[in-house]
């Protein structure tokens, strides 16, 4: 027999490829995995800035301080 997981990969099926680390939801692993390829795909709408965030929650807050 073998000993079951520890906490962190117990359930987490996605793998990063990069690292290793694992999660829950396929979308939180292809999140994670814009910081080892360096994609920026969400871009801040505000007119004029065009700043760009791997993580969309980054670039809603960011996009906050616009108004």
């Amino acid at each position: 027999m073998t000993a079951p997981l520890s906490g962190e990969g117990r359930g987490k099926k996605h793998q990063c490829p990069h690292c290793g680390k694992r999660f829950n939801r396929p979308s939180s692993m292809k999140i994670h995995v814009n910081t080892h390829t360096g994609a920026k795909p969400y871009r801040c709408p505000f007119p004029g800035c065009g700043r760009e965030f791997n993580v969309n929650s980054n670039m809603r807050r960011h996009w906050r301080n616009h108004s």
